[in-house]
């Protein structure tokens, strides 16, 4: 994945086994899970967090968050 695949969106919900409900700015939900580096870093995220996902190319509907936006 490259830096043009980064979008943003905001946090719906907070699922069971560590994954996220992210609606992104172009309005598609996806599935998102904490990179590693995230997990480090980020200590909570919260439904209303704005977050920076790359999305994977094979499915569409999930993604990975790499970043919190403050």
């Amino acid at each position: 994945m490259s830096a043009n695949d980064a979008r943003q969106g905001v946090v719906q919900a907070v699922l069971p086994s560590g994954l996220y409900r992210v609606l992104l700015d172009g309005g598609e939900t996806v599935v998102a899970s904490l990179s590693l580096k995230a997990r480090r870093v980020t200590t909570k995220v919260l439904p209303g967090d704005r977050v920076s996902v790359e999305v994977f190319p094979l499915d569409p509907t999930r993604a990975r968050i790499t970043s919190r936006q403050r």
